[in-house]
């Protein structure tokens, strides 16, 4: 953007040649591996893939530890067999051959798995030996070989994380006599409430859950519960004193857009800016919050009133410079006014200012923005979107 000549109203940014070898490693990748000379199967179990996964850290009803895959290469049809032992692995390899060969009138001709030990036992071999079965071997730690099954086998560990979750039942133990709800529930995996595997208090339960509340959809709905009657109160209260009902009269034409209304958002790009001005001036930012979202129209005019400018390129930026060459800068975005500058006193007087005339909050420092995480100390600024990804 500085080297487009589109930052001609705030400082200009020191840009250095020294890339940092912590970045440049950090956002390198692994190539995508060549597809030249890899061969794909042309018929139905003309090459099969195969892979044991398992054992699973907590067995089912049936004591199944291990699942086994078998994948067609050529319609990426999977087969998924349950195995209580590593030992099952020879009896169920028969049963599948038997049952695709019999279904698809076709031979399996080639086996690729990895070097377990159930896939390379003497019998394992001496079958794929008798049935004219060529067995291919992967290389350890080789994604490009058994990628088929790796792939295959996280989608179904994930399913069965769903499917569990979605089995596990709660029911409520009821008091018959004084008719009230007990404060514990059981948890079954059945049907069967007879079946009851253990028992967890209804805090824990809900500690553990993520529950989902349901808000109204209408008006009408709203006005029937009270907690929603005080909020749209409250709301009300703050809209009477922060809108600015005249929003771009100038522009706006009616029958067109006359009755719309529009609030201010900077561009992304434009904050990422500031930030990075900020960090390398050793500026402080801070984050300002209205309890309601002032409209634009005459808050220009306020903002004006105080020697701010608005910037040409940034409609929701503002930048004002006072006879000691203090520059103070202010960006907004709907509800929320993120304000910087050169001298802390100076930011200091108008957040207070800001405040008497409208109602806001002074969030301190910023911290927390357009889902990215703020880190500011004397060493700079540090952006980052961990807490984003874990909330995901």
């Amino acid at each position: 953007m500085q080297s487009n000549d589109f930052l001609t109203d705030l400082p200009k940014l020191n840009i250095s040649d020294d890339k940092c070898d912590s970045c440049q490693l950090g956002k390198s990748h692994r190539l995508s591996f060549s597809l030249d000379g890899v061969k794909r199967a042309n018929m139905k179990l003309e090459l099969v893939h195969s892979d044991l996964c398992g054992p699973m850290k907590i067995s089912s009803m049936n004591d199944i530890k291990y699942f086994v895959l078998f994948i067609d290469d050529l319609t990426m049809m999977c087969w998924v067999y349950f195995l209580k032992s590593k030992l099952n692995m020879l009896s169920t390899f028969k049963e599948f051959k038997i049952f695709v060969e019999n279904q698809s009138a076709c031979k399996l001709k080639v086996l690729r798995t990895n070097k377990g030990r159930e896939y390379v036992s003497n019998e394992f071999n001496d079958l794929c030996r008798y049935s004219r079965i060529l067995h291919q071997l992967t290389i350890p730690q080789t994604s490009e070989q058994n990628g088929v099954c790796e792939r295959r086998n996280r989608i179904v560990l994930e399913m069965k994380h769903d499917l569990r979750s979605i089995s596990e039942l709660l029911v409520i133990i009821k008091d018959v006599e004084n008719k009230e709800t007990s404060d514990w529930f059981v948890v079954a995996d059945t049907t069967d409430v007879d079946e009851v595997i253990k028992i967890k208090s209804l805090a824990s339960v809900y500690e553990g859950c993520n529950l989902v509340f349901v808000e109204p959809t209408s008006f009408g709905d709203a006005t029937k519960v009270p907690e929603w009657i005080d909020a749209m109160k409250l709301e009300i209260s703050a809209i009477e004193k922060n809108v600015r009902l005249v929003v771009k009269g100038y522009a706006q034409i009616c029958g067109v857009d006359y009755d719309d209304t529009f609030s201010p958002v900077a561009r992304l790009d434009t904050i990422r800016l500031l930030i990075a001005i900020a960090g390398q001036l050793g500026w402080n930012v801070f984050h300002l919050d209205v309890k309601s979202a002032f409209l634009k129209g005459e808050l220009e005019e306020d903002i004006n009133k105080l020697g701010f400018q608005k910037s040409i390129n940034e409609d929701t930026l503002y930048l004002k410079k006072d006879k000691n060459a203090c520059l103070l800068v202010i960006s907004l975005y709907v509800d929320d006014l993120l304000v910087m500058g050169s001298n802390g006193k100076v930011v200091s007087e108008f957040k207070l200012c800001m405040q008497k005339e409208f109602e806001m909050s002074d969030l301190g420092l910023m911290s927390y923005f357009l889902r990215m995480k703020i880190n500011q100390s004397k060493a700079g600024i540090f952006i980052s979107q961990n807490k984003y990804a874990l909330d995901v």
